[in-house]
């Protein structure tokens, strides 16, 4: 969920995830898609993978998939690919995206008053399989959910200062 003052968690959490091995790479391009519209966004994903880009041109559906990031924020790694859609992970992008999920996962959420103990994003990670994949990450192995999570903090450094615009009216009380 991206930050904002518009939910009471205030975003930036995993509020959702899907993990499978569809029949056909159609039925998983189509689930990423239906998602992003479901949660009312756009994917960023890695366009040096997989056939989603086609896909969603293919469906006219290129409006779920984010633009390839300018990197603003940290101008050495910039570099457009021609992709448009998309992000390319170079090794020096996987490596400072590394970083920056080392430094979400650790980033306090909230603090026990009763313990004093202080509440880290982890905390709030309840998929197994992630939590694994992060005690046994290291640059050579295949982890596809941490890669997830790297391509995720760029998207969340990308759109950090862009104006979110509520379409309708969002009742606190519902």
């Amino acid at each position: 969920e991206r930050i904002n003052t518009f939910t009471p968690t205030r975003g930036d959490i995993i509020i959702g995830s899907y993990i499978g091995r569809p029949d056909s790479e159609d039925i998983y391009n189509e689930t990423v898609l239906d998602l992003a519209e479901f949660c009312n966004g756009e994917d960023l994903f890695e366009n040096d993978r997989g056939d989603l880009y086609k896909y969603a041109k293919r469906n006219k559906r290129l409006h779920l998939l984010a633009d390839e990031p300018d990197f603003k924020w940290k101008s050495e790694l910039a570099g457009k690919y021609g992709r448009n859609k998309g992000i390319t992970m170079t090794p020096k992008r996987k490596d400072n995206g590394v970083i920056y999920l080392r430094d979400w996962l650790n980033a306090p959420r909230s603090y026990n008053d009763e313990t004093g103990e202080t509440i880290r994003n982890f905390h709030y990670i309840y998929d197994e399989g992630l939590l694994k994949e992060v005690q046994r990450f290291n640059r050579t192995g295949n982890f596809d959910r941490i890669s997830t999570l790297i391509v995720g903090q760029y998207d969340i450094k990308e759109v950090f200062d862009k104006e979110i615009k509520v379409e309708r009216e969002i009742k606190r009380d519902s």
